[in-house]
């Protein structure tokens, strides 16, 4: 009996010890909780603003899934970061005009997991008010996530009122699982890519390559693959997928030669939404900026600063055409005409692209018009020679892509430029439509053949 007692004893010594532990362990964690809870509030992970949803325009259909065009509001933003002084100026600025939205737009900033300790230093004054209700770092195990725009795209699931993220093939680079994390992170449900493939790939599947437009339409590049095409048709049955000549470009991507802005200049005809026409397409033009450098007479100017990184490339070996913008003269140089004579080729590349798209969209939309604007842009093939607009001419930007922008109610983040009448023009132009423009230097995405959309995916909701 006694020997029972005493382990009992035992028995009950010990289960106090264990209870007493566990209170502690649980005092533990829910301090811990609380600590993590004042700096990064649970609920704000990658947080989506619930308000600007209901603010939105409707929906365009009554169920299904779809990708919605920059006619919605933001409800939320991605931006893919990399350390770098001009580049993170301009998430900054991102985050300034998110922040003066009524209300705020969330943005999420995708970290490197082997830049984590030198984004906060860059960032740290992010994680306190007011910045902290809306911004968020998230480190993803990944040493790129500048490309927030290429390996997925962001689309919206009428039924369940959220929005979805789409994952897509971003073949041999260490970013392919970062949707994945950010669907566990966001807590947003995710379409995962096909499992087997025909063909390999390309760049021609990335994001940039897929813009939606009012109606239902969405531009692709005809680079893309018929794999992701079908994926792309049997997730969003209800759109009509346009494909538009990209082979001539390099990276080949729509968001190089044309985006949308909403436009009160568009008129809509008979019982049709004038919402879905009160939009107009922003378009790249060669011509436009050949003509603004010939009326300025300076041509120097039209190259960006450190213009030679844009003529190299690691596995080609691409035409310098730096002297090409020294002076009016240097036109008469064999290479400098051949030059001017591919962007008169891409003028009409471009252009061609543009009313294809238009005509599709004013038969879906009854509109009566839809006004185009071209902005300077020029670009330049790899080498020289006889001909020009083929699939071999891997043509890249030569000044920062204006087209390849990011658009925020009124607000658009737009490519400073170096050539002064080319950003005169495009602030004209821009404001004209009723937009405020803010030039941001986009070097280090420019340089590595993208843009400021390239590198940011916007969110966006309907109702």
């Amino acid at each position: 009996m006694a020997k029972m007692t005493n382990y009992s004893i035992k028995m009950l010594f010990f289960a106090l010890l264990f209870f007493v532990g566990c209170q502690s362990k649980q005092k533990a964690e829910q301090k811990i909780n609380h600590e993590v809870q004042s700096i990064y509030p649970r609920g704000l992970t990658c947080h989506l603003n619930s308000s600007l949803q209901t603010q939105s325009r409707q929906c365009p259909s009554t169920s299904g899934r779809v990708i919605l065009p920059r006619t919605h509001k933001p409800i939320g933003i991605v931006v893919g970061y990399y350390v770098d002084k001009d580049y993170s100026d301009y998430v900054k600025k991102l985050i300034s005009i998110a922040g003066a939205q009524s209300p705020p737009i969330p943005v999420s900033v995708l970290v490197s997991d082997d830049q984590v300790a030198l984004t906060h230093s860059v960032f740290e004054s992010f994680t306190e008010e007011p910045y902290r209700d809306y911004v968020n770092l998230i480190p993803l195990a990944a040493q790129d996530t500048l490309w927030a725009q290429d390996f997925l795209k962001m689309a919206y699931d009428i039924d369940k009122k959220r929005p979805l993220i789409v994952d897509l093939p971003y073949s041999e680079r260490d970013s392919e699982t970062s949707p994945h994390a950010l669907s566990m992170i966001c807590k947003l449900p995710l379409i995962k890519q096909p499992e087997k493939f025909s063909v390999e790939p390309d760049s021609g599947d990335y994001g940039g390559n897929i813009l939606p437009f009012p109606g239902g339409v969405v531009a692709v590049g005809s680079n893309m693959t018929v794999d992701i095409k079908n994926y792309l048709k049997s997730h969003f049955k209800q759109q009509d997928f346009v494909s538009l000549d990209l082979d001539w470009l390099e990276t080949g991507h729509v968001d190089e030669i044309l985006t949308l802005i909403p436009s009160s200049s568009s008129l809509a005809s008979g019982k049709e939404k004038t919402e879905n026409c009160s939009f107009a397409i922003l378009y790249s033009s060669p011509e436009q900026a050949m003509e603004l450098i010939e009326e300025s007479g300076v041509w120097d100017k039209a190259l960006p600063e450190h213009a030679s990184s844009v003529f190299q490339n690691e596995d080609l070996e691409r035409t310098d055409f730096t002297e090409c913008f020294k002076n009016s003269k240097s036109v008469k140089n064999r290479k400098c005409r051949a030059l001017w004579a591919a962007n008169k080729v891409y003028e009409k590349k471009v252009l061609s692209a543009v009313n294809r798209l238009k005509s599709v969209l004013l038969e879906k939309n009854s509109c009566q018009k839809i006004s185009v604007v071209g902005l300077p842009q020029l670009f330049a093939p790899e080498k020289v020679k006889k001909t020009y607009g083929e699939k071999n001419d891997l043509a890249r930007a030569i000044n920062p892509n204006v087209v390849n922008n990011i658009l925020l109610g009124k607000d658009i983040i737009v490519a400073q430029q170096s050539h002064s009448s080319f950003q005169s023009f495009v602030d004209l132009k821009l404001r004209e439509e009723g937009l405020v423009p803010h030039f941001v230097d986009s070097s280090l995405v420019h340089y590595s053949s993208g843009g400021l959309h390239c590198a940011t995916s916007v969110i966006r909701g309907c109702r």
